[in-house]
This record gives structure tokens, C-alpha cells and sequence, in this order.
């Protein structure tokens, strides 16, 4: 392990930079994404949220104490430290969530600050050195109590999904139908149909600023699919976990970047008859606005495609009205 040669002034010099370099704390700071110009950092992210999560309104500052710090990541007395560090300083944009319409980063887990301060203890107590104080590990995320998508680079085991309830996959209902035979006399009979059963063991549940909820897009008669406009990175789009299928990722879906519409103007309702329920909703401004529809086929919303995107007769001005997300009314 190489020794990290950190003079004693230096080592004050360290302590009274993070404690004492400015920075502008705001009481109601305006996040944005910047272009990261800390070199160190870029294995990570490419852009980064300001101000950062110690609340460094410039990456300038950032890169005043970043030289200072990390050769402590380099002697190796964590493996953690380098990505803890940078999450601090350089939190990643993509990373970042929305709160009232608003940017706000992600701070790294608990776990990970932990981590990094326990593997560092020892070198840090023969440089004659303390963990700073603005790297108060209590003040981060628990992932022990949250998701890990609430917090960066946790270091914890992912928790394994619960087992959907039994029925897993599909649901057996009879009906009757009568009928007369040849010699006039009514029979009754009865036939079976299986309907696939809804998941409960959903994480995401969606953004709740926009449609969610159980809808019927594979047309089997039954609400039993759930659909929610949930985000990867900067794109956001309309995804449907369907009854009875298994797996975690996106597969029916609409486009990336989909126009989720005038808020509470949005609805799912088979509007073109072929028994799948299709994502609607009021585009345009004032006047011009009207209600257009996606259209729901076997694999996925038909979205893009002027073959398959639909506008509602008589819907004009619909910017402004509020209508039930499942009636459209």
C-alpha cells in the first residue's frame, strides 16, 4: 500500500478547507444539471446536479477540495471512498428526481459513507487526520428502511421481491349460457374461461403526478393490467406491467418521451373497439387543443406511428377540463 504523504500543514490546510471554504447555503437552492468539469468524478457521471449535496453553488469550489481528499481515496484504505466522495461533491444528474416540479440530486446511501469511513479509520488516525464533519453519515439516506433508488451507490444486497399470491398467473370463472334443442327444450350450459391474474408485487408504482392505475391492454376482459408513467434517466414514458407475466423490466411500453397531456385530462378506456383499453389525453394549447389517443396493440403502445395514433371527434378546448381517468368523462 503506498503511503500518502500529507504534511501536517497540509493536513490543517485540508481540515480548514472543508470547514471553512465558502459557500453559499440557499434557503431555497435552484437546482440545475451542469456539464462536470471535475476530471476526478468522470468515471461516474458525465453531468452533475448544483449546487452539490454539501450545497457548493460551483463546481470551482468542489474542485478546490477534491485534491485534498482524494489521495486519501488512493492509498486503498477503502474501495468505497473515490465513488462516496464524488457523490457528494458531483452528484450524478441522471440520478436526480423531481419533487413539485423541481430538480433535486441524490445523495449517496448511508451504507456507502459508512463504509468508507470505517475502511479509513486507521490510515486516517496515523495521518493525524479526522472524517469531516460535513460527511456526517447520519444525515444520509437509511437504505436499510428506503429503496435503494432514493440514495446512490448503496452497498447493501438488493431485498428479493416478494412471491406474487397464489393464484400466481391465472384465475378460473365459470359462466352459464342456455340454448334450445332440437326438441324445443332450453339446455344451460357451462363453460370455463381463465383470466390472467393481477401482480401485486409491483416497486414502482409510478409518478403519482400522472395516469396510474389497473386497465385491460392485453383485452381479456379484465382491468388486471397496471400502467404508470415511470422514468430511466431523462425519459419518462407509459409502462404496463401486464397480469400473469414475470420479470422486472419495461416491456409493453409507450415511446421515450412521451406528452402525458394536460394534467387530470388523461384517461385509458378502449376507444377504437378492439377490446384493449388506449392511452388518452388533451394536447395543444387554449383554443387549438384536443383529445388524441395511443393506441394499445399486442406488444406495446403503437405511439409514433400516424397509423396508429387517433384523435377523439368533438373534443376541441379540452386543455381545461378535468375528466374521470377511466371513463374520460
Amino acid at each position: 500500500m503506498s503511503r500518502l504523504s500529507l504534511e501536517p500543514t497540509v493536513s490543517v490546510t485540508l481540515m480548514l478547507l472543508i470547514l471553512l471554504l465558502p459557500h453559499v447555503q440557499l434557503t431555497q437552492p435552484l437546482y440545475k444539471c451542469q456539464r462536470l468539469r471535475i476530471e476526478s468524478c468522470r468515471r461516474y457521471v458525465n453531468n452533475t446536479v448544483v449546487p452539490n449535496i454539501l450545497g457548493y453553488v460551483s463546481q470551482d469550489y468542489a474542485a478546490l477540495e477534491l485534491p485534498f481528499l482524494l489521495p486519501l481515496a488512493d492509498t486503498g484504505c477503502s474501495p468505497h471512498l473515490h465513488r462516496f466522495i464524488c457523490a457528494m461533491y458531483a452528484p450524478d444528474c441522471t440520478k436526480a428526481r423531481f419533487e413539485h416540479n423541481h430538480l433535486i440530486p441524490t445523495p449517496p446511501c448511508r451504507s456507502l459513507c459508512e463504509i468508507s469511513k470505517k475502511g479509513c479509520h486507521l490510515t486516517m488516525a496515523l495521518l493525524g487526520l479526522q472524517w469531516p464533519t460535513n460527511f456526517n453519515c447520519s444525515k444520509l439516506p437509511d437504505d436499510r428502511e428506503i429503496q435503494h433508488n432514493a440514495c446512490i451507490g448503496s452497498i447493501l444486497p438488493k431485498p428479493t421481491p416478494p412471491p406474487s399470491p397464489k393464484p400466481a398467473n391465472k384465475i378460473q370463472l365459470s359462466y352459464s349460457s342456455s340454448s334450445k334443442n332440437n326438441a324445443g327444450t332450453t339446455e344451460k350450459t357451462f363453460q370455463r374461461v381463465e383470466i390472467l391474474a393481477r401482480r401485486y408485487d409491483i416497486q414502482d408504482l409510478g409518478n403519482p403526478m400522472y395516469f396510474r392505475g389497473w386497465v385491460d391492454v392485453q383485452g381479456q376482459g379484465a382491468a388486471n393490467d397496471y400502467c404508470r408513467f415511470v422514468r430511466e434517466g431523462r425519459s419518462q414514458f407509459l409502462s404496463c406491467v401486464l397480469a400473469g407475466s414475470k420479470g422486472w423490466g419495461h416491456t409493453y411500453i409507450s415511446e421515450r418521451g412521451l406528452d402525458p397531456g394536460w394534467r387530470n385530462t388523461w384517461f385509458m378506456r378502449d376507444m377504437n373497439g378492439d377490446g384493449r383499453d388506449d392511452y388518452c389525453r388533451c394536447l395543444g394549447e387554449g383554443f387549438k387543443s384536443k383529445v388524441k389517443c395511443v393506441k394499445a396493440g399486442r406488444h406495446g403502445f403503437h405511439d409514433g406511428d400516424t397509423r396508429y395514433d387517433f384523435e377523439l371527434p368533438n373534443t376541441k378546448h379540452c386543455a381545461y377540463k378535468k375528466v374521470n381517468p377511466f371513463f374520460g368523462r
